[in-house]
């Protein structure tokens, strides 16, 4: 890229750190370069620092189509001028100019605008501890109409202004309100924003609500169902306990009334029974045992009978 040069016949001075302050004073020279839809980025020019014409219909003025980027070039303890990493100042700069609408430069372009500028001032980089000289490049939209389209005609500046401490009198913040309830940047404006606040806080609250009340219930019927069953577990458990206890009592009964000793008592004391002599006794060889008949006399009555008792009592008291 070509740079045209024009130096100032008035050349100024680098105050002294201390006057500097940020943003006040500026340098010499500034960088411009213009940009057509016919010629695309022409005309680029190193010339004194001064005013810039500009038609009261510009699109800037009225729709603010402008991007800025920002970067500082420091003096090293051996006099030389340090930029740092100007290309990613130049590669930003170029996609805010996407978002708008604006005209890209060549970052090969914009990287010797730079340089160059800073260059024929270099005698305005302080060097005192916590000074540089500040670097502002711009580009915006020069199109003189109201008219809504596309950017036509635009502008590249470049800018430079000698800094110290952005707070001249030390650290003291600039005081500001924040705004968190009406915003413009939205459909409708503030009242629209307020409305679909008001609108999504009043769900937000009936969600709540019922959330809650869905919780309590559910807490309450599980309350209450959880209860019950205790209940009704604690009286099953009643009922088992004295069923087993009666069950303990009958077993040990039935034990003592099935005993030898207490059958042969019963036979004998209450029955008149006596114990059968060897020689009373007659063994028969059946070829077929299904013909067999069980002894119906009254002893075996008897037997048969306290046991039949005695089992179906505790079938029905088996837990």
């Amino acid at each position: 890229m070509n740079i045209s040069m024009t130096k100032t016949t008035h050349p100024g001075k680098l105050p002294p750190a201390a006057r500097l302050g940020f943003g006040f004073v500026f340098t010499d020279h500034m960088f411009l370069m213009n940009y057509t839809d016919r010629e695309g980025w022409h005309n680029a020019r190193i010339v004194p620092f001064g005013p810039i014409s500009i038609s009261p219909a510009a699109s800037v003025l009225h729709y603010g189509t402008e991007v800025f980027e920002g970067l500082k070039a420091y003096r090293r303890p051996d006099g030389a001028v340090q930029l740092f990493r100007p290309w990613e100042n130049v590669a930003r700069l170029n996609r805010s100019c996407d978002r708008l609408g604006l005209p890209r430069i060549d970052e090969r372009d914009g990287l010797q605008a730079l340089r160059e500028l800073v260059k024929m001032d270099a005698a305005w980089v302080p060097s005192a501890p916590g000074t540089s000289l500040y670097i502002r490049p711009f580009l915006y939209s020069t199109d003189p109409t109201l008219a809504l389209h596309g950017v036509h005609e635009a502008t590249f500046a470049i800018i430079l202004s000698p800094s110290g401490s952005y707070f001249s009198d030390g650290l003291k913040p600039v005081p500001i309100m924040v705004e968190t309830e009406d915003v413009r940047a939205v459909r409708g404006g503030n009242h629209g924003l307020n409305r679909v606040r008001h609108v999504m806080r009043t769900a937000v609250i009936v969600l709540i609500l019922a959330v809650s009340g869905g919780l309590a219930i559910s807490s309450l019927m599980s309350g209450a169902t959880l209860m019950e069953l205790n209940a009704q577990v604690d009286e099953v458990s009643a009922q088992l306990a004295e069923a087993q206890s009666e069950y303990d009592y009958l077993n040990t009964r039935m034990n003592d009334i099935t005993s030898r000793a207490s059958l042969q008592q019963v036979a004998e004391g209450e029955l008149g029974l006596v114990k059968a002599d060897p020689s009373q006794i007659t063994y028969v060889q059946l070829e077929d045992q299904s013909i067999i008949e069980r002894n119906t006399g009254a002893a075996g009555r008897l037997l048969d009978e306290v046991r039949t008792a005695a089992l179906s009592l505790l079938d029905s008291l088996n837990p």
